[in-house]
């Protein structure tokens, strides 16, 4: 009787801290330059 293979399972590679900052931070700039375009869009509809 044979013992079963042994596989060596690969471990995922850690995410880097610098990585999760930097994708934060540019999703933040995007929502945050919309949000300021929306609001500038309704100041310059409001004008006569």
């Amino acid at each position: 009787m044979q013992a079963p293979a042994v596989t060596a399972v690969p471990t995922p590679a850690p995410t880097l801290m610098t990585d999760t900052y930097v994708l934060g931070s540019a999703i933040a700039i995007i929502v945050a330059k919309a949000i300021v375009g929306a609001v500038l869009a309704l100041l310059v509809r409001k004008r006569p």
